[in-house]
């Protein structure tokens, strides 16, 4: 049975060696902030008012855990900032809010009930899980969300973004260099906005969805396995029309990618199946314990879904 180190009378500073698996109660409301240069954080929920951290970094780093107001913190730090890699491995309480950093590293949350929010450059940030606002941004690799519920924000420079299953009146994406797919709820009066430059865009849509579709393209092409009658003022890159009653607001613009829109159904598209399966995979492993950075990401989210998923499948299949 692991020690329990109380935190309600006040949490003071404390190192953790290379190795360690320590466990902390925590009052209801403590927020957790994690901050790692370099390696991974994996985060995922249990049904205990406890924060338990492993820890697996060189003798040369330190990771520290210290209060803050409401909130505890969990660092990793280094004399040698270029070489510092430190792997974090936490279990939080279902409710508690998550707030992770850093440069060179991957994050995935999986099975939490608070929000999350997560600020990377190089490293894929993977949500299974969150509720309220789930909040994620990387610059060089992917975001996948699935299971969350709430508003989603989330934002990649050269790399896919991914959501599905996932319950939300407010969902907010956009990459660079990179696709977007989007296979989520569309409730009335929700917003939905989703954003390539040098990508395409596919979102799939309820049968019995009522939205305002606003399309935006430069030198891109539109699909749509809805019918779409034109509103308002438009050319063929913008142009606007409705499905059903425009309950929702759905905006989707793209440079020069494709803008695809196509009919959910009870099974997600062979694409969000593959990465789903990708998912599933990493999270797992992680499970298993084991920090070894999970054969890095498999194989860095399977080359990069071989390759822009060998230039298209098509969706809706």
């Amino acid at each position: 049975m692991l020690p329990v180190l109380a935190v309600a009378a006040g949490l003071t500073s404390f190192a953790l060696a290379p190795g360690a698996d320590t466990t902390l109660a925590i009052p209801q409301g403590f927020d957790l902030n994690v901050a790692n240069y370099a390696g991974e954080v994996f985060i995922e929920g249990w049904d205990r008012n406890a924060l338990r951290i492993r820890t697996d970094h060189s003798d040369e780093d330190k990771v520290l855990v210290f209060p803050g107001r409401g909130t505890v913190v969990v660092k990793a730090y280094s004399r040698k900032e270029d070489d510092r890699s430190a792997d974090i491995r936490l279990i939080v309480p279902l409710w508690m809010n998550v707030t992770i950093s850093g440069i060179h590293t991957d994050v995935i949350v999986s099975g939490t009930q608070g929000q999350v929010k997560v600020d990377t450059v190089h490293g894929d940030v993977i949500v299974r899980g969150g509720r309220r606002l789930i909040d994620l941004n990387t610059v060089n690799d992917d975001i996948c969300v699935s299971d969350a519920e709430g508003t989603v924000r989330a934002e990649t420079v050269n790399g896919d973004a991914y959501v599905w299953r996932t319950e939300s009146d407010s969902v907010d994406v956009s990459t660079v260099n990179g696709d977007v797919v989007y296979e989520g709820s569309m409730v009335e009066r929700g917003v939905y906005r989703f954003t390539s430059h040098n990508g395409d865009i596919a979102v799939a849509m309820p049968s019995a969805a009522s939205a305002a579709v606003a399309v935006s393209t430069f030198s891109g092409d539109f699909e749509s396995t809805f019918p779409v009658t034109l509103t308002g003022t438009h050319d063929s890159k913008r142009f606007q029309f409705c499905v059903g009653s425009c309950a929702a607001r759905v905006e989707l613009s793209s440079f020069q990618g494709t803008i695809q829109i196509y009919r959910a159904t009870s099974a997600a598209s062979t694409r969000v199946q593959r990465i789903d399966e990708i998912v599933d995979r990493i999270i797992e492993k992680r499970l298993d314990h084991k920090i070894d950075h999970v054969t890095r990401i498999v194989h860095k989210m399977k080359e990069r879904f071989q390759k822009r998923h060998d230039t298209t499948d098509g969706e809706g299949e």
